[in-house]
């Protein structure tokens, strides 16, 4: 998974940490989904309203992507590799 690239995508380049949550959240199950979004959208929210409406913007945006195919891109290299990609260490 090439989260800069994904980043960059939304207009946050080099700022991967919600990629990587949401992938976490997406493949771990520890909650459902959409409440795991809602969680990390008030986080979002809360975090970062000092940078400006925009960037708070921007992060929702991009929880708000499409994964599946990021998702399911990093399941296959989990399950043949048996290994985390970079991205995911990171949060582990």
């Amino acid at each position: 998974m090439d989260a800069g690239s994904l980043a960059t995508k939304y207009g946050l380049k080099g700022k991967i940490n919600m990629i990587c949550t949401s992938v976490f959240f997406r493949l771990s199950g520890v909650l459902p989904m959409e409440e795991a979004l809602k969680l990390l959208k008030e986080s979002i929210t809360k975090t970062y309203s000092y940078k400006g409406e925009d960037v708070v913007r921007k992060n929702h945006e991009l929880l708000d992507g499409n994964f599946a195919e990021v998702v399911y891109s990093l399941f296959w290299h989990m399950f043949l590799f048996n290994s985390f990609c970079c991205c995911c260490v990171s949060i582990v």
